[in-house]
């Protein structure tokens, strides 16, 4: 409808940083096992609003907590990291 249509950009990505986000603490709750899937998660929030704290937060927490399962590596700086999880979320 027109009230949709005069919302401004800034927002609508604000918004579906917040479903990535929300997708992502939803399986972290539930213990999900998938920590790849809850990492591209919470990195597609960071790429659409790169000022979300909480996500980066969450992100750092979820490698901490499934650092075993997860391919990382140290010598990679946080934005070379980020760009490599990207790839693998597409």
């Amino acid at each position: 409808d027109a009230a949709t249509l005069n919302i401004p950009e800034s927002i609508v990505i604000q918004n579906k940083a917040l479903i990535y986000f929300f997708a992502a603490r939803q399986m972290t709750i539930e213990s999900s096992k998938n920590a790849t899937e809850i990492i591209c998660l919470y990195t597609k929030a960071i790429e659409l609003e790169p000022n979300f704290a909480a996500a980066y937060n969450n992100l750092g927490l979820t490698l901490v907590k499934y650092r075993s399962q997860v391919n990382y590596n140290p010598l990679l700086n946080s934005d070379e990291y980020i760009a490599s999880l990207s790839e693998i979320s597409e």
